[in-house]
């Protein structure tokens, strides 16, 4: 694909990303993704078959870069514990500020239990299945995997998709900063979710 193609495509994608973002993917029109991409409309067409293809190669984009972040951190990976895993939040907590449109967008998607939604667990879950010798090299066994899983969507990934859909409307209700909030929620989710994570990694290398 030629640069200045690349060039149109990706304000496609990024002026998509931001409407999909501010009004939701199902309110979100073609033309309007046109108007802010600066391009006409059949231009997109030409990339994208449908409305619907955009947001799933927007969410695969993502994914595949978060997959990758995670693999990287993965085989990297020489130790584990709650210093660690509080130092891992911190780093990734960096990256969603970075990729905030893209956590609104999956965070409705999952709500609407949509088939991208379905999609994004699928491409999620090798991750688990590669975490899980490297843990074993680090005298890790985990004995209930699908423990570890379940910690790992609802206890750890919801919540932050969960504070990216609902947050600036919280502030409002409750009257706070929303830079307040992320500095509660921050502390509250190490106290809890990183030290239960730590726990049940020491019950492993325990047993």
């Amino acid at each position: 694909m030629k640069e200045n193609q690349m060039k149109s495509k990706e304000r496609i994608l990024n002026a998509a990303l931001d409407i999909f973002a501010e009004i939701g993917y199902d309110a979100a029109r073609v033309d309007e993704i046109a108007l802010k991409a600066k391009v006409k409309k059949p231009l997109i067409y030409y990339y994208f078959k449908s409305k619907q293809e955009i947001l799933e190669e927007l969410i695969d984009l993502y994914i595949q870069s978060i997959v990758e972040e995670k693999e990287n951190y993965i085989s990297n990976m020489e130790n584990i514990s709650e210093e660690i895993l509080i130092n891992r939040f911190d780093q990734r907590s960096i990256i969603i500020k970075e990729n905030e449109k893209y956590l609104k967008i999956i965070a409705l998607e999952i709500l609407k239990n949509s088939p991208v939604a379905e999609s994004i667990l699928t491409k999620l879950k090798p991750l688990m299945t590669k975490a899980l010798p490297k843990f074993e090299s680090m005298g890790l066994r985990i004995e209930n995997p699908t423990e570890l899983a379940v910690a790992h969507f609802f206890f750890g990934m919801t919540p932050t998709l969960m504070l990216e859909l609902f947050g600036e409307k919280f502030c409002e209700i409750y009257g706070i900063e929303l830079t307040q909030l992320e500095i509660l929620f921050n502390d509250l989710f190490k106290n809890f979710y990183i030290k239960s994570v730590a726990n049940l990694l020491e019950r492993s290398d325990q047993s």
